[in-house]
């Protein structure tokens, strides 16, 4: 099961943002015309469920499927 990336706010959209650290390095602006096709939070998860899945099987919360622990294999 992966769960869902998450992003503070100020990156949690399409834009691509960047810093300048020579005017305000904690001032976080985004490109004008340039976006990412979703969000990079959006985008990590799906890459992990990618990689995971190519290895074995992977299911979502959706399925109603409770991981095992250690301490519950006994």
């Amino acid at each position: 099961m992966v769960p869902e990336a998450s992003a503070p706010g100020w990156l949690d959209s399409t834009g691509i943002a960047y810093r300048l650290t020579y005017i305000d390095s904690a001032r976080p602006q985004v490109y004008a015309q340039s976006r990412w096709v979703d969000s990079p939070a959006a985008l990590l998860t799906q890459r992990m469920r990618t990689r995971f899945a190519a290895v074995g099987p992977v299911v979502n919360g959706c399925d109603g499927v409770c991981g095992l622990y250690a301490a519950d294999r006994n």
